[in-house]
Order: structure tokens, then C-alpha cells, then sequence
């Protein structure tokens, strides 16, 4: 009984299935291979009938699309024929693990992306704060320097009530002095006159109208004494002065 060998598969369901893994359209591995998507759907097509088979330039270009080695796209397909020994084991194998440091470099790239995008996100959230607490800081100083400025203009106002007050209390002040000072003048006036008075009555000692006369220098004393007192701002009038014509 003889054994068949197993159909190879078509290398449109090769590339079909990496599509799938890569999670590629046929549109976008035409753009990347740089070919026409027209050709790129016909080399992809599941109907034999309308299928067209690939040529080396197509299966190098569809490899450096796929990021895959041409040996490795083709192996196993109805296009394996069209490499041959074109691409030897050993320059397969370094490609095998050039592309494998390369997927490994892509990975930790995309981690540290990861991780970037993250301290990103950390950092906007950071800034984020920072600027409401600057509003917020903001904001308060406003409301801090308007209270500066209210308090300022009622200092201000009391400031000049004050020296409005004080500048009245000096007026008052130099009239009291004033009216003092008039007042102690015409005590000192009174006063003088008194003396005067009671010199002239011990000048008239001797003389018959002495009674008569301290009686009359009493009463002018009084007199003066009771008008500078009522009116004290009032220069006092001198009294009259009686001389006695008649002397012991």
C-alpha cells in the first residue's frame, strides 16, 4: 500500500494566516509590500481558478511586509519551489535569530513605552493638581489683598476723623487757655486794685472818716471781686479812687 504525501498548503493560506496572527488586512500588506492591492488580492484569493501564483519578487517583497524570513514564509507551500537553494541554512538561521533579538527589542520597547506612557499619565495628573492649587492659591490672594484694601480705606477714614477730633480738641484747648488767661488777668487786676485800696485806706488812717472809708473800700472790693467773677472775660474796671480831705 503506498502513502500519499500530504498536500502542501497554498501560500495564499500561509500568508492568509499570518495575516490573522498579525492582525494585518490585505490592504494594509499591500501598502507595506509596496505592491497593488489588486495583486496582493488575486496572489490571496482561496479560488484556484482566479488565483495567481506569486514570483520571487513578490514572495521577497510579501516576507519584508510579514517581518519574516522568504525561507520560512514559503516553507512547507506550493511556493517553496521558487527559492530553492537561493537562501542558504546558515544565512536562514542568522536571519531566524537577527528577527528574533528584533521582536525580543521590540517587546522591551514596548514595555518601556508602556511605562512611559504611564509616568505620562502620572505626570499630567500631577500638573493637573498643581494647577488647581494654583487657582486655588490664586483666588485666595485675591480675596486677601481685597481685604487689604477694604481695611486699608477704613483706616484711612479713621486716621482722618482722628486728626479731625484731635485738630478740633487743640481749638478748644487754646480757647480754654485763652479764656484762663483772661480770667487770671483780670484777678491779677482785682487784685492789684485791692491793694491799692488798702494802702490808701492806711494812708487815711488818721483821719475822722476811716470807718467810712474801709467800709467803702469793703464794698468796691466786693464789687470788683463779684464782677470778675461773673464775667471773666471781661477786662475788670478800675474803681474810683477817694481821697480823704480830711487827715488826722
Amino acid at each position: 500500500m503506498t502513502t500519499s504525501e500530504p498536500t502542501p498548503m497554498t501560500f495564499a493560506r500561509r500568508v492568509r494566516d499570518l495575516l490573522d496572527t498579525k492582525k494585518h488586512s490585505i490592504a494594509e500588506l499591500a501598502e507595506r509590500a509596496e505592491l497593488a492591492a489588486s495583486l496582493v488580492s488575486k496572489l490571496l484569493t482561496d479560488t484556484d481558478a482566479t488565483r495567481r501564483e506569486p514570483r520571487l519578487e513578490h514572495v521577497l517583497a510579501i516576507a519584508r511586509a510579514l517581518e519574516i524570513a522568504p525561507r520560512e514564509l514559503v516553507l512547507g507551500t506550493t511556493a517553496d519551489a521558487l527559492l530553492g537553494e537561493w537562501v542558504p541554512r546558515a544565512e536562514f538561521d542568522e536571519e531566524s535569530k537577527a528577527r528574533s533579538a528584533a521582536q525580543t527589542e521590540a517587546a522591551q520597547l514596548r514595555t518601556e513605552l508602556a511605562g512611559a506612557r504611564s509616568e505620562a499619565a502620572s505626570l499630567r495628573s500631577t500638573v493637573d493638581q498643581l494647577s488647581q492649587e494654583v487657582t486655588t492659591v490664586t483666588r485666595r490672594l485675591g480675596d486677601v489683598e481685597a481685604n487689604a484694601r477694604r481695611e486699608h480705606t477704613a483706616l484711612r477714614v479713621a486716621r482722618e476723623s482722628s486728626e479731625a477730633r484731635l485738630a478740633s480738641a487743640v481749638v478748644e484747648r487754646d480757647r480754654a487757655l485763652a479764656i484762663a488767661q483772661q480770667n487770671y488777668q483780670a484777678w491779677a487786676n482785682a487784685r492789684s486794685q485791692i491793694l491799692q485800696l488798702q494802702r490808701e485806706v492806711t494812708e487815711a488812717k488818721g483821719s475822722a472818716s476811716a470807718g467810712w472809708v474801709a467800709a467803702l473800700v469793703g464794698t468796691v472790693g466786693g464789687a470788683i471781686l463779684g464782677a470778675a467773677a461773673a464775667e471773666p472775660s471781661a477786662p475788670v474796671a478800675s474803681a474810683p479812687r477817694k481821697r480823704s480831705s480830711r487827715r488826722a
